[in-house]
């Protein structure tokens, strides 16, 4: 999923000048950095609850999922809606 909404997001950042495009990206950066290394000791591993558990209640997980919900194209694409959380 994130492969797919990461790039989209940064398009659409680009296209309405997000101001804090730097900082979403460093956001994606380590988020897909984290799934990377939940995917690595899942491989090693394999599945456990300490795992899950990590991915679930992760900080970053959350945080990057919430500010990547904020940035919306608007209804008729031609502006940017930006909520505040």
């Amino acid at each position: 999923m994130y492969k797919l909404h990461f790039p989209t997001e940064d398009k659409y950042m680009l296209k309405y000048a997000y101001p804090e495009i730097e900082d979403q990206r460093k956001e994606h950066s380590g988020f897909s950095r984290h799934v990377r290394e939940l995917q690595r000791r899942i491989q090693q591993d394999g599945a456990s609850g300490e795992i899950a558990f990590a991915a679930s209640e992760s900080p970053r997980a959350s945080k990057v999922l919430a500010s990547s919900s904020a940035i919306r194209p608007g209804k008729s694409g031609g502006e940017l809606r930006v909520r505040n959380f």
